[in-house]
């Protein structure tokens, strides 16, 4: 019997949890975006509507279902991310914030609004319906869940 196969590539991640845990690992991202050109990216695969996905621990390569109601954010390189950043955030409008989670654990960066120019406030694309967002600080993305997130400081600090 013949078996079909998606091929996959691994992208290494560091996912942070609710509970404070974290988890270094790889996630297995397909080679081709569903609802858009180029890759699958992090963001795409978390904003999938399944509520667990894989992840193969980097320690001792086990697999874990997560659980994404519970992940705060979800670390990647920035290199890996935007690999097809002129395709997909060339039109995006760039906004300073820090994002304080229910944990109080806190990221400052730069988020990517791309939505219509009448709704392209912070507020407007916080309240958005995807369950994950965008932010970039340096060479690092950030995959940030909504559901997680106290309050947001436009511009930052």
């Amino acid at each position: 019997m013949q078996q079909l196969a998606v091929e996959k590539r691994t992208v290494p991640v560091l996912v942070r949890f609710e509970d404070g845990q974290e988890l270094r690992g790889d996630l297995f991202l397909s080679r081709t975006a569903k609802r858009r050109a180029g890759q699958e990216t992090v963001l795409d695969y978390l904003n999938e509507a399944e509520e667990f996905f894989p992840l193969k621990v980097a320690d001792d390569k086990s697999v874990r279902m997560i659980n994404k109601r519970r992940v705060i954010a979800v670390e990647v390189a920035a290199a890996i991310e935007f690999e097809d950043e002129e395709a997909t955030k060339a039109g995006a409008k760039q906004e300073r914030m820090t994002v304080i989670f229910k944990t109080h654990h806190r990221l400052s960066g730069t988020g990517y609004i791309e939505m219509p120019p009448q709704k392209s406030r912070i507020i407007d694309f916080l309240n958005q319906g995807t369950q994950f967002f965008l932010m970039k600080d340096g060479g690092t993305a950030h995959v940030c869940n909504r559901k997680q997130i106290s309050y947001v400081i436009p511009g930052g600090d």
